[in-house]
């Protein structure tokens, strides 16, 4: 599952990115991500999508999120704060895999 929520204008901020483990490696939070940057892009958010994460930085980092200064106030060390500029970003064919 994931969501995405606005954050400030025109950014949104990605939200609780999980799959179950028995599902991980299967290519599913990929899809994931990538449904999440179409529906910010449905939505009309301008520039980028935020998000604050402890783990996945590889995923992240093979789609084009790049890390940024904090956003918004830190509240776990642990966590590192990525941005995609989504428009930069080709859209999805629906071949995600």
């Amino acid at each position: 599952m994931c969501w995405i929520r606005p954050f400030a204008d025109g950014i949104a901020e990605l939200k609780r990115l999980f799959v179950s483990p028995t599902v991980r490696g299967s290519g599913l939070s990929r899809r994931l991500l990538l449904q999440a940057v179409e529906e910010a892009r449905r939505r009309s958010y301008r520039d980028t999508i935020v998000m604050k994460m402890p783990s996945a930085m590889a995923l992240y980092r093979a789609l084009g999120f790049e890390e940024v200064a904090t956003v918004g106030g830190k509240t776990r060390p642990d966590l590192v704060d990525m941005e995609l500029d989504l428009w930069a970003f080709p859209p999805v064919d629906g071949k995600a895999d």
